[in-house]
């Protein structure tokens, strides 16, 4: 199994970081979950539907499936955290942050959440993935 796949296809290990998501987010301010890819996806929807927050989908370039790169279904959302497992060269939050500002400017990002390590990360904190 895929390293990055590990948590989210384990039912006692996704049960148990969905959790701790829900515990380290229940006081945080944020109207929408982005998420990217496979793992992203997954584990970031649950927590949405846990958290009752709206889901953002980035798409990965090159990913033709049935929609755009920006999937969102909203009628306003000021601020959103990322949820991924980790952050690594940064390419993928930096990515992210970038096509939803492309899309709307006012929707501010407020941190991310890393499940593989139950940390969320403020926005100050992430200050050279965020800058532009």
């Amino acid at each position: 199994m895929s390293a990055y796949l590990n948590i989210v296809l384990d039912n006692t290990k996704f049960k148990l970081a969905l959790s701790a998501a829900c515990r380290k987010l229940r006081n945080k301010k944020f109207d929408a979950i982005a998420v990217t890819g496979n793992s992203g996806t997954l584990f970031g929807g649950a927590l949405a539907l846990k958290l009752k927050k709206r889901v953002i989908l980035v798409r990965k370039p090159g990913v033709d499936s049935h929609g755009t790169e920006l999937e969102i279904l909203f009628e306003t959302v000021d601020s959103y955290i990322f949820v991924d497992d980790f952050i690594d060269s940064g390419a993928t939050i930096k990515r992210v942050i970038s096509t939803i500002t492309s899309k709307d400017e006012n929707m501010q990002l407020v941190g991310a959440y890393l499940y593989r390590d139950k940390t969320f990360v403020p926005k100050n904190e992430l200050a050279y993935y965020t800058s532009k």
